[in-house]
Formats: structure tokens, C-alpha cells, sequence
């Protein structure tokens, strides 16, 4: 029940239910999440983040200072591979938002459900709130949306972790009145703000508006406003990391913020902007809407989506909770807001890594319904109140077996057998990458297990990026004249001939490749190379080695992976008219997505 705001708050300390079930929900689920963590770095952005928090180096915009400097503490820890203590990292912050919300669930529960008279109806109503905290939490921690983010390194666990941490001092505060609690929220606040401010910015209004509410009824409200935005200073803090490690030019430094107007660009994550126009033209809002409906009902279920909808709407019935009916509900509306604005794609697990805040929140008003549901049938008969909240049970055990094949990663190696074999070059060679996820898979190798400190390493579609340059130069002095040349322009096939003339280069081929230097590349293994030799044979060979090294395409950003390379391939051996290479790259690719209308049209056009 909410305090006398006019009165000193009296905090009662947490009965030991209270403390003991959010706990061992925690650990059920980092069991869970450690046994099915991936054993190495995985695909997009997992690799990038692994090198950043080995080498404390600066992520991808907004720079995600926060995520490296606590997987750094974690990697600490001897266990396994480095990528996999990234990894556990990760699968901790997913089981302390259990943990978290479980707590948030009893507190929003007991608030929803009327008082009880006398002790055993108490008792009753204490198990009921644990059981129905217990479904609500584990079906959100068992979720793909967040198991999903707790195998792998990413950013999107700590971000739930953080947000959940900061609602749950919020409505502490809301119950007891104590100040101190509002403080907490906005230092939470401020780290958040420090990984993945998009998410955080959209949560900012359902707490404007849940703090404006009280505006009236607190006694100081501006002194406790004031608190709030100095311990939110104290958080964003954290983002002095930036500045500080780029002065020691570590190999992951995106954006070199040495500088306001680098800082600037780190932390806006301005290359990632896209205007509503080109979302919609590239999607449509209807296509976004309906993905990400399905999305949320696949990761709660739809019997789960659904009664989290019907808690809300229990919550804005009733008068004293109405305030926490209209945070909830803005928090998943503001959550739901963000693939709607930058796009969704329902087979990009990035994807659930945005929707996983509006699953966890969604998780508290369905431990209200049932919570309330089973109260309502312990004034008929008591049992059928402990029956009701242990089949509510089932929601999280199907959400479980649905996970489950999915968000196992355990035989996963096929990232970093990729780039062993995209580093398996002549000595001193020079390697010139084109797509992000090969540069981001070889700065996880290279850091993690120092590979092949002697090749040179140059991203071409980075070449332009503020400070790329001048980094690269630093770190790789030969090439500084040459990396001048190329911010300006692209590499043009004297500048390779040139370079081929002191040492092996290596280039990986893209789509934006001209005619010109597309001529002027063979293959040679996995990559071209500016020789007039014919290495097709040899690269047959590496192609199968590769593909036998990596194992089964079992899952489906390895199939992405392996059809993009098979693609490439096909694309550039259309152009030099290799024809029968460029059949069995498309072949290859069809027998993995037999229907994909690019390979048809490719085909069609490569005779």
C-alpha cells in the first residue's frame, strides 16, 4: 500500500519471500542461460563487442561504454574462452532482470489486490502474489526476446537489466515515499542513457509522466526532482570513458572521439539515423506494425500477450493503481515505438533485443491478472487459487520449449571458424575487408586470441569514418600515405598493383566494387586477389573447407551468413563472366533458401 506523503516514510524491510523468490529465479534462469550460451563469439554485432570489451576499445555508435567496461570485469573471471565470459556477462544481466522483475511483479501485484483480514488470508494472498510474480517473471527470462540476449554478446540484456532496476526504485518510491529511491532511478537512468539511449529515451515519458502524478502530492517535489537529475548526471558520467580510451587508440575506436564534434558523432549514433520517410519507404507501417505484434505475441505467447493486456486494462480500473497502469502501459508503448522508427526485422534477433523491454514489462501486468484472477477464486475455494497461479506456470514452461532451439548456441563456431579462414593468408600480407561483419569477426579473433598479429588490416567501407584514418595510421604507420589516398576515394587497382609489389594483398569483394577493380581481382582462397593467375580450383577447395569447418547452417544468421558469401561470390563471377563458378556459388546458396527471389534473378542474368 502507498505511504502518507504528508507523514516521514517508515520502509518496511522485504518479508524473506520476497527476497528468497526473486533470487532463486535469478539463478534458475542464469542455469538456463549458461548452458546454453555459445561457446565463442557469434554473428553481427556479438564478434565487434567481444573485441571492444577485451580490448576496452569503443563499440559501434553510441559507443556502449558501459557494456565493455563490465564484460571487462567479467572476462577477469577464468572460465572458458574470453567470448564466452562476454557472453556470461551477459547472461547475468538477463538473470538479474528476472530477478528484478519478479520483484517488481510482487510489488505491483500486492498494490493491485485488496487488503487481506486476518492472518491466514494474508499468508494466502502472500503465496498468491509469489506465484503469479514467479509465471510473470520466468515468462519474460525464458522468452526468445531475452534468452536470446543472455547467450550471445550484446547490449540489450544490461539495457532491460537497467531500465527494469530503475522502474523498480520508481515504484518503491511510489509505495514508501522514501527519496533516496528516486535518486537510485536517476543514477540508473544515467548508465542507461550510457548503452542504448534510443530505448531509454523512449521509456523517459512514461516516467515524466508517472513522476508528474506526484508532482502535487509530494511535500518537495522540486528537491526531489533536483535529486533525480544530479544522480542522472552521476550516471552519464560513465560516457568520460570515450574520450579517455580513444587517446589510446585501441583497435576497436569507432569514431576517435578525441574531439567534441567525434564525441558528438559517437553518441548520437548519427550514422545509424534513418528519416521516417526512408523507414517507410524501405517498410511500410502496416508491414512494421503487424511484425511487431507477432513478434510480442510469439515472445509471451499469445495467451501471454494477451493477458498482459487484460492487467492493464485491471490496473486502469481500478482507482488507487491507476498511476501504474498509465507507466506500464507508456513503457511498452514507448518500447513498442522503437522498431517503428528505425524498421523491424522479424529474423534479425536484434530485433527482439529492442522488444525485449516491452516484454518485461508486459510481464508485470499479467502477474497482476493472475494474481488478481486467483484471489478472486480463493473466496470460493482456496485451493483453486494455488491451481489457477501453478497453471499459470505452463505460459513460461511453453516459452522455454519454444526458446529453446533457438537460443542454443552451444555447438556454434561457425563465426570464428569464418574469420580463421579469412585470416588464413600469406605472412605480412594486407588484408582489405568490405563487409562489417567479417572486420568485426577478425577484431574478436585478433583480440581474443591474438591471431595473426603480422597481417596489416584495412576496412575499406570504414575509410571515411570520423578518425578511421588517422587511427589506422597510428596503429599501421606503412600504410599512412596510402589510407590518406583512400579517404577521399576508393582503392583503385594501381593502388593494389603498387601495394602488390612489396607485399601479398588480400580484398574482399562487395557490391559497391567498380568494373575497373573488379577486373583486375582472381580468386585466391576466400578472397581476390590483384594476380592474373587463375585461382578458381583453390578456391573451390577453400570454399568446401570452409563450409565443412563450420558445420551444420542451423541457424538463421548462419544461413544468412553463408547465402551472403555464396551471393558475393556469384555476383563477381557473374561480372567477370565465370559462369560455371557463378552456378555453383548460386547453387550452393539455393540448397540452404531454395525460393529466394535475388539468387533467381541472378541466375537469370548470368549466362
Amino acid at each position: 500500500m502507498r505511504i502518507n506523503r504528508s507523514e516521514p516514510a517508515a520502509v518496511a524491510a522485504p518479508t524473506t519471500p520476497g527476497r528468497a523468490l526473486p533470487a532463486a529465479l535469478g539463478l534458475g534462469t542464469l542455469l538456463v542461460y549458461v548452458l546454453l550460451a555459445g561457446p565463442t563469439f557469434y554473428w553481427l554485432d556479438s564478434s565487434e563487442l567481444v573485441a571492444a570489451a577485451q580490448g576496452l576499445g569503443i563499440a559501434h555508435p553510441p559507443g556502449h561504454p558501459l557494456a565493455s567496461l563490465l564484460a571487462k570485469l567479467v572476462t577477469l573471471i577464468p572460465v572458458g574462452t574470453l567470448a564466452f565470459r562476454v557472453s556470461l556477462c551477459c547472461a547475468l544481466q538477463a538473470a538479474a532482470t528476472t530477478a528484478l522483475l519478479a520483484r517488481l511483479c510482487q510489488l505491483v501485484a500486492d498494490e493491485a489486490l485488496p487488503p487481506a483480514e486476518g492472518d491466514k488470508a494474508a499468508a494466502r494472498r502472500r503465496r498468491i502474489v509469489q506465484l503469479a510474480s514467479a509465471a510473470a517473471a520466468l515468462t519474460a527470462g525464458l522468452s526468445y526476446a531475452l534468452a536470446f540476449q543472455a547467450v550471445r554478446a550484446e547490449v540489450y540484456a544490461l539495457n532491460a537489466m537497467l531500465l527494469v532496476a530503475g522502474v523498480l526504485q520508481l515504484v518503491h518510491w511510489h509505495r514508501d515515499g522514501d527519496r533516496r529511491r528516486l535518486a537510485a532511478a536517476g543514477l540508473v537512468a544515467g548508465l542507461a542513457l550510457c548503452n542504448h539511449h534510443l530505448l531509454v529515451a523512449l521509456a523517459m515519458p512514461a516516467v515524466a509522466v508517472f513522476l508528474f502524478a506526484w508532482r502535487k502530492r509530494e511535500a518537495d517535489s522540486r528537491r526531489a526532482a533536483v535529486a533525480f537529475v544530479l544522480a542522472l548526471l552521476v550516471g552519464l558520467a560513465t560516457l568520460a570513458y570515450l574520450p579517455l580510451r580513444a587517446a589510446q587508440n585501441p583497435r576497436v575506436g569507432w569514431g576517435t572521439p578525441t574531439t567534441m564534434a567525434r564525441f558528438g558523432w559517437v553518441v548520437s549514433a548519427r550514422l545509424f539515423m534513418r528519416t521516417p520517410g526512408r523507414v517507410a519507404k524501405n517498410q511500410p507501417l502496416a508491414e512494421r506494425a503487424a511484425g511487431v505484434g507477432f513478434a510480442l505475441m510469439g515472445a509471451l505467447g499469445p495467451a501471454g500477450a494477451l493477458l498482459g493486456l487484460a492487467g492493464l486494462y485491471l490496473l486502469w480500473r481500478r482507482q488507487g493503481t491507476r498511476q501504474l497502469a498509465a507507466l506500464f502501459s507508456l513503457l511498452v508503448l514507448g518500447n513498442v515505438t522503437s522498431p517503428l522508427l528505425v524498421g523491424f526485422d522479424p529474423f534479425n534477433p536484434d530485433a527482439y533485443g529492442y522488444l525485449a523491454v516491452g516484454v518485461v514489462f508486459l510481464a508485470v501486468p499479467l502477474a497482476v491478472l493472475v494474481a488478481i484472477v486467483a484471489d478472486a477464486l480463493a473466496s470460493w475455494r482456496p485451493a483453486a487459487a494455488v491451481v489457477s497461479c501453478a497453471l499459470a506456470l505452463v505460459v513460461p514452461a511453453r516459452q522455454l520449449w519454444a526458446a529453446l532451439p533457438r537460443a542454443d548456441l552451444r555447438a556454434h563456431w561457425a563465426a570464428e571458424e569464418t574469420a580463421r579462414a579469412t585470416l588464413d593468408q600469406p605472412p605480412g600480407a594486407l588484408l582489405l575487408t568490405s563487409f562489417f561483419e567479417t572486420i568485426f569477426n577478425v577484431w574478436a579473433l585478433r583480440e581474443s586470441a591474438d591471431a595473426r598479429p603480422d597481417l596489416a588490416v584495412v576496412h575499406r567501407n570504414f575509410r571515411q569514418q570520423p578518425g578511421y584514418v588517422e587511427r589506422e595510421s597510428q596503429r599501421q604507420p606503412e600504410l599512412a600515405r596510402q589510407l590518406a589516398r583512400w579517404r577521399d576515394r576508393d582503392v583503385t587497382p594501381s593502388d593494389l598493383r603498387t601495394l602488390a609489389a612489396r607485399r601479398a594483398v588480400r580484398f574482399e569483394y562487395d557490391l559497391n566494387v567498380g568494373d575497373a577493380l573488379a577486373r583486375a581481382l582472381n580468386p585466391d582462397g576466400l578472397l581476390l586477389q590483384p594476380d592474373l593467375s587463375d585461382g578458381t580450383t583453390a578456391h573451390t577447395r577453400a570454399i568446401m573447407r570452409w563450409r565443412d569447418a563450420i558445420g551444420p547452417v542451423d541457424d538463421n544468421e548462419t544461413r544468412r551468413a553463408v547465402v551472403w558469401t555464396h551471393y558475393l561470390w556469384a555476383h563477381y563471377a557473374c561480372r567477370r563472366q565465370l559462369s560455371g563458378l557463378a552456378h555453383k556459388h548460386i547453387a550452393a546458396a539455393r540448397e540452404i533458401v531454395p525460393g529466394d527471389r535475388q539468387l533467381a534473378k541472378l541466375a537469370a542474368s548470368c549466362r
